[in-house]
């Protein structure tokens, strides 16, 4: 296993020279027993010191995003291909040249991929060609297909925005494959999706789990007639812990089938498969076919740069990052987006960057619906020229067109930097996310950087980097706990032991400076000393009680 450390870089470096890439430490996989040095050993080689403050990682090639042959190679319909045309998308990316012939046979399928590949038209372009061909199929005598407020395609999602604009692509479709699309979210009053349902035939409802819930349990919408199923940022769905809510719509959809029926055909999205989405496979679709293309990894054509900081200099290379609009009137970088960890640190810098002459648009979670579509909007148009904001932007959204990605807040999760780093660099485009990293979050930084330079999974990663992690600490504690045994039948100094590092400071018990004397025994008798740390330590007390 190799180790990349970080490359030395003032507040301007990385803007003004080129920075060499890595260097490499090598280390052995720990076994089961070993003596007291190599244990510490290991313990220094799980983290190895910052020799020094950034590290980049040039873009992959983005040639193999997408194939060579077109769409109707697929086997899609003609007026399905004419939309695209209309569109101005010709070739197929790699998840949708391998994810739409198993989903246009009828099978389950999961689809894996780097966010920004195009999983969308992946699966909406075979759902609707399904539709059709149904259509086409229907004798004269047969019932009829098209009703209202029964949908043949659900698509879910855990987001307004993202229905918003999975509806606005399927719209598109619409034009030319001539069906209807429905999307609803919760905002606004529940009595509009009513109307939207009831006004007329509906083919594809798109809608997030909160409201698509509330249409059933206001038996607003019936679900039994839908033929297709597809479940969208599946990952983002099951850390919100929306995964009830996904098996209870998927139940009401395969509710009271009658034998004529056609069955469920389920589709599930996502750029990561945490467990918790590994659990609704097993339990929803047991015999779904998996197609992955570049899945766990950052996007094609991405550059990454991992700059080290403290709490002092963070916004003095955030100021370096985007220059200072009052003096020369411009921001580096083109369009950019800012992400933080919290409320109160994107209210924070949001402020801070307005006082240095920006203009911005800040999205997170106490920002009101209808205020957080403007502030897109306003971003999207080019009003604003930065978008601060919390992991609310960070899943989905492929319109906004950023070139510049900075992770002012470095996430706590390769999952949650997987899906901020894909908010550029999406469809084959170039672009570059810069990473602000805190001392704390050095391990998981370099877990990403691994798999980032040899194309590797970043998840997989991050695992492994836990599991060193554990590994550390159980040794220990093991050895915390073999040491207190062995002082309390006398053999073994624990001050000196905890002067060596092996025993973890904070924990409880500490050890007495050295020199402090003992109490409660006679001279040269057992006694206790109480430490700093509010602990105490077992040993030979100099004196007698005083």
């Amino acid at each position: 296993m190799t180790t990349p450390t970080f490359v030395a870089a003032t507040p301007l470096a990385h803007s003004a020279r080129a920075c060499t890439l890595f260097s490499t430490v090598h280390t052995a996989r720990p076994r089961c027993m070993y003596t007291l040095s190599q244990r510490r050993a290991v313990i220094r080689s799980c983290a190895p010191p910052l020799e020094s403050t950034m590290v980049e990682i040039p873009a992959p090639p983005t040639d193999d995003l997408f194939v060579t042959a077109g769409f109707g190679s697929l086997g899609l319909l003609p007026e399905l291909v004419d939309a695209l045309d209309e569109l101005s998308i010709v070739r197929p990316t790699a998840i949708q040249s391998r994810g739409i012939p198993p989903i246009l046979s009828g099978a389950n399928v999961i689809l894996g991929a780097a966010t920004g590949s195009g999983k969308t038209l992946a699966y909406l372009l075979p759902v609707v060609q399904a539709l059709k061909v149904a259509e086409a199929m229907r004798n004269p005598g047969d019932a009829p297909l098209r009703i209202a407020r029964r949908p043949r395609a659900v698509v879910v999602v855990p987001t307004r925005e993202l229905a918003a604009q999975v509806g606005e692509v399927a719209k598109a479709l619409a034009h030319r494959a001539k069906f209807r699309v429905v999307a609803v979210d919760g905002a606004g009053l529940l009595r509009g999706a009513k109307d939207a349902l009831a006004r007329g035939p509906c083919d594809v409802l798109v809608g997030t789990t909160g409201r698509l819930l509330q249409l059933v349990d206001a038996h607003a919408v019936d679900l039994r007639f839908a033929t297709h199923a597809v479940i969208d940022e599946v990952d983002t769905m099951m850390d919100k812990g929306f995964g009830p809510d996904v098996a209870r719509l998927l139940r009401a959809m395969r509710k009271s089938r009658g034998e004529d029926s056609p069955p469920l055909q389920c589709v599930a999205a996502g750029a990561t498969h945490p467990r918790a989405a590994e659990a609704l496979y097993v339990r929803e679709l047991p015999d779904a076919v998996r197609v992955n293309a570049a899945l766990h990894r950052a996007p094609p054509g991405l550059a990454q740069r991992f700059i080290s900081v403290n709490s002092r200099s963070k916004i003095a290379e955030l100021d370096a990052l985007l220059g200072n609009a009052r003096k020369d009137g411009t921001l580096r970088g083109g369009r950019v987006i800012v992400f933080c960890n919290t409320i109160d640190s994107a209210r924070f810098l949001d402020h801070y960057i307005r006082e240095r002459g920006h203009t911005t648009s800040c999205v997170h979670g106490e920002v009101p619906s209808a205020r957080r579509a403007q502030e897109y909007e306003a971003f999207r148009n080019g009003e604003t020229q930065l978008l601060v904001c919390s992991d609310m932007a960070a899943r989905g959204l492929d319109n906004l067109a950023v070139d510049h990605v900075i992770l002012f807040d470095f996430p706590t999760s390769a999952v949650d930097y997987i899906h901020r780093a894909g908010r550029t660099a999406r469809a084959g485009a170039s672009g570059l996310v810069t990473s602000l990293v805190l001392k704390k979050d050095e391990r998981l930084a370099r877990a990403i950087q691994r798999p980032s330079r040899a194309k590797g999974d970043a998840l997989e990663s991050a695992r492994e980097a836990r599991e060193a992690e554990l590994l550390r600490k159980t040794m220990e504690e093991s050895r915390r706990r073999q040491l207190e045994k062995e002082a309390s039948a006398g053999g073994v100094n624990v001050e000196r032991e905890a002067r060596r590092g092996v025993v973890a400071a904070g924990r409880g018990r500490a050890t007495a400076p050295r020199g402090r004397p003992g109490g409660y025994g006679g001279r040269g008798g057992g006694g206790r000393s109480f430490g700093r740390g509010g602990g105490r330590s077992r040993g030979r007390g100099r004196y007698g009680r005083r």
